[in-house]
């Protein structure tokens, strides 16, 4: 799984010295109340001064486990660091950000859906959905970023029609500048689901 941690810093040093624990999974790292101030980060080594008089992290204590990566300024069209960032991999449950935004550019939030056989049909998460009931396109885009919700992703598309849908889908990938993704499916299962960092940031 693709990760940034801290490494040589260890939950116990941690927890000891700044009364901090950091909790390193899988996916991703992240600092439990109360977050490590600059100037802690500083005393465990883990920033510096740049060039500039500028603390910021040491690269030596910071480890990308990844195939691909890109790390882009919020503000401004700079790229801040890139690995392998135009090769194409699967996009799994990232599909669902455009199934999203597809959803809510073309229908009304509070238009009704009916969930089928066929939405219910799809493998993984599911949402707990019963053929039959009815919900809001408000209420499957939620479900679907919120416990990213295959079913949820499905009924939005066969509101539509599964073909049209997707091809709304790759429309509006070109329209904001996505030239390196396609879509296959609004769930994301398909391996044929494809893009590159550099297109998601």
């Amino acid at each position: 799984a693709e990760a940034i941690h801290l490494a040589s810093i260890t939950r116990t040093s941690l927890a000891e010295s700044h009364g901090s624990a950091i909790s390193i999974d899988e996916a991703a790292y992240t600092l439990a109340e109360p977050p490590l101030s600059e100037a802690g980060l500083a005393s465990i080594g883990a920033t510096h001064i740049s060039g500039s008089g500028e603390r910021i992290p040491d690269p030596a204590f910071l480890t990308l486990v990844a195939k691909s990566a890109i790390v882009r300024e919020v503000e401004g069209t700079g790229n801040l660091y890139e690995m392998n960032a135009r090769e194409t991999w699967p996009l799994a449950s990232i599909t669902k950000l455009m199934t999203a935004l597809v959803a809510e550019n073309l229908f009304d939030p509070n238009i009704q859906v009916a969930i089928t056989a066929e939405a219910l049909a799809v493998p993984g998460i599911s949402g707990f959905f019963k053929v039959g009931e009815i919900f809001t396109v408000r209420d499957l885009v939620r479900s679907a970023l919120g416990i990213s919700s295959n079913d949820a992703a499905e009924g939005l598309k066969e509101s539509m029609g599964a073909e049209r849908f997707v091809e709304e889908m790759n429309m509006q990938a070109r329209a904001i500048g996505m030239t390196q993704t396609s879509f296959f499916d609004p769930t994301g299962i398909s391996s044929l689901n494809q893009g590159t960092a550099h297109d998601i940031a």
